[in-house]
């Protein structure tokens, strides 16, 4: 039976990502596993199936240099355990990360690499054996620089994540932790439409910082969560509203909130360098927009035509079930 690692960044702890998520279902299809978490934001929550490369200072320069040092030792150490294949959903942009997978493969680490950036640097991950890719255009883009590419759709929970009765609603999820990456996540954009047309809305917020800045603002009919919500809590949310705006400069490939607010009715609002941008297009479930001018017209075109919400599950169904992760098993065996 294969002994897999599943290494990332803040796996350990309440799992909020879509990396993270995904790993809580992975880990169950390979009885002998180890996660290994390098911790960037999340405390530290300790499990007997999880290592943890701990941060030490919140110093951004002196945290990476100290878990780059160190994360080859404990994937040494595992190697030495039996441990053989490697799993993992990260970002690697870097000579490090090039230098890292070399490593792994002549220590005989079998690696298969999940892109989960939109612009990933491929000389950095080309010592992998296979590349996993979450949409369609990614599988594309990454035959053109690696012969072992597989396409597995992301999965969520759509038995959780499920429409009930609309209202006209927009939700806005994922909120940055620092406000100065508002304007690459479009924080900022729609912050002003907001505050000019006082549509009825809802922000969720991961920190402190962002919820202060935005709760300055005092715009009207904006509703604030500033706190962990379970996904129940998250569902019942996003099951209400009718439209969900992702206007990000740059984005993971496949963002997590887009595929839940799928399931649960929202259409898409979003820009059209996200891939999940094409389906939205095919199966009419949202609107693609090229500029931001475009935005305020999108919404009146979805709050008048419900047939938006309905087909927003429909593509939910089609291409994220829970059964892709069944794709992992069958491809490390």
């Amino acid at each position: 039976m294969s002994k897999v690692v599943i290494l990332g960044t803040d796996l350990h702890g309440n799992p909020t990502e879509l990396a993270s998520k995904t790993v809580l279902r992975v880990k169950k299809l390979f009885p002998k596993h180890k996660i290994l978490s390098i911790e960037h934001r999340k405390p530290i929550q300790k499990t007997k199936d999880t290592l943890i490369i701990p941060k030490l200072i919140d110093n951004s320069r002196i945290r990476r240099t100290f878990q780059a040092l160190i994360l080859p030792f404990y994937l040494l150490a595992l190697r030495f355990l039996g441990y053989n294949n490697l799993l993992t959903f990260w970002v690697a942009n870097s000579k490090y990360h090039q230098f890292l997978f070399k490593f792994l493969n002549l220590i005989r680490f079998k690696t298969y690499f999940t892109i989960i950036a939109s612009k990933p640097n491929f000389s950095s991950i080309k010592y992998c054996q296979v590349l996993i890719s979450q949409s369609k255009e990614m599988f594309n883009e990454a035959k053109k620089h690696h012969e072992n590419v597989k396409l597995i759709y992301p999965s969520i929970s759509l038995d959780i994540f499920k429409p009930t009765k609309k209202e006209d609603l927009i939700v806005i999820p994922s909120v940055p932790y620092s406000v100065s990456d508002f304007s690459d996540r479009g924080i900022d954009f729609l912050l002003q439409f907001l505050d000019k047309h006082h549509a009825k809305a809802i922000m969720i917020l991961r920190s402190q910082e962002s919820y202060e800045f935005i709760k300055s603002k005092k715009i009207k009919n904006l509703t604030l969560i500033n706190k962990d919500l379970s996904d129940k809590e998250l569902s019942s949310i996003l099951s209400k509203a009718k439209i969900m705006p992702l206007i990000y400069k740059e984005s993971p490939d496949m963002p997590l909130s887009a595929m839940e607010g799928l399931a649960s009715g929202c259409a898409i609002i979003c820009k059209n360098n996200l891939s999940i941008s094409n389906i939205i297009k095919e199966y009419k479930s949202g609107i693609s927009i090229k500029q931001d001018n475009e935005f305020e017209s999108a919404i009146k075109k979805i709050l008048s035509n419900p047939s938006y919400n309905k087909n927003a599950r429909k593509t939910a169904e089609e291409y994220f079930s829970q059964d892709n992760i069944k794709n992992y098993s069958n491809l490390i065996g």
